[in-house]
């Protein structure tokens, strides 16, 4: 980001969201309303710009009316710094964004400690596929691999717990090819 540019954010509806669009997203709402809700508290909370939260509809060089009521630093009429401003954005927002994902690529994570052949993979915290599987074998049953607000709550929590760590298991890049998984799967593209 320019020093001189001001972050500013969209939101919009989507039925599904990849793992390549993870990247890009700031946070996942079950509604329009809800979104709307959590950025007029983030900016009454913080004295972040109403406009550039895509809450207020730009006027021409005139403060949003958050600034005229001194709820708005002031981003908008130049009392405070694209910098400064971008950065609070930036804290403000780290409590909802989406974590990065912890592993260089999928993982299978068993269902239990031990001797269980059963387990699922795990690709950017989107559920990829069930698997059965021994030393010799990898059998897959696909899943839609979109990005689920529940699920990713769930793994998050998992990941998190050390106590876990012996149920996962890092998959290399390109391991999945034998299984007939989708091409996104295995080459872990990045989206700009």
């Amino acid at each position: 980001m320019l020093p001189n540019r001001i972050l500013s954010l969209t939101f919009r509806e989507t039925e599904r969201i990849r793992p390549n669009d993870l990247e890009n997203i700031v946070g996942v709402f079950k509604s329009r309303k809800e979104v709307i809700s959590y950025l007029t508290d983030l900016a009454k909370s913080n004295g972040l710009c109403p406009r550039y939260l895509n809450l207020e509809k730009p006027a021409r060089a005139a403060p949003c009316f958050w600034s005229q009521l001194g709820w708005c630093r002031g981003v908008c009429c130049g009392r405070e710094t694209p910098a400064r401003y971008n950065l609070r954005v930036l804290e403000a927002l780290g409590r909802v964004s989406i974590r990065k994902w912890p592993f260089p690529g999928p993982v299978l994570i068993r269902e239990s400690e031990g001797h269980d052949h059963r387990g699922y993979i795990i690709d950017r915290w989107c559920l990829v596929a069930e698997a059965d599987f021994d030393r010799d074998n990898l059998n897959v049953s696909e899943y839609d691999g979109t990005f689920d607000n529940d699920t990713y709550r769930i793994l998050v929590r998992f990941i998190g717990n050390p106590k876990n760590a012996g149920r996962i298991t890092p998959l290399l890049p390109g391991s999945l090819q034998k299984s007939g998984l989708p091409a996104v799967w295995q080459t872990h593209q990045i989206v700009p």
